[in-house]
């Protein structure tokens, strides 16, 4: 797994192997840690799905109780580069309603580009207050 601190608040993290049962909870585990180890106070954490070829039925579980896990210490999980198999399983068994359309973006730009708007909107309220 490679990850990489974007901006401020907002982590990529890369997988180059298909999630199965054989590695969900160790995947788990590595990013529960990474998030509590960042360098700083994370927000996003962007899963990039353009190098997984496969994910099965009990990591896709996995990816429901993670969102859940981080979403505790307010960090959202976020999707990007979904192939149109791969979002159609998420669908099916429900992951895309546990981490919400709003948190899935066609590509990474795509979801760096809401990141900042996000954080700019949020800027301007409270220039408004």
């Amino acid at each position: 797994m490679d990850t990489v601190v974007a901006l401020p608040s907002l982590m990529i993290c890369r997988v180059k192997v298909p999630l199965s049962y054989t590695n969900a909870e160790l995947f788990m585990n590595e990013v529960l840690s990474i998030i509590r180890t960042a360098p700083s106070r994370l927000q996003w954490f962007i899963l990039r799905f353009d190098c997984i070829g496969e994910v099965d039925y009990v990591a896709a579980r996995m990816l429901t109780e993670l969102a859940d896990r981080i979403g505790k210490e307010q960090v959202a999980l976020i999707f990007a580069s979904l192939s149109p198999n791969l979002r159609g399983f998420f669908a099916d068994f429900g992951v895309l309603e546990v981490i919400g359309l709003e948190r899935v973006f066609a590509s990474v730009d795509e979801a760096i580009i809401a990141f900042r708007n996000l954080k700019l909107n949020a800027k301007q309220m409270r220039k408004m207050s």
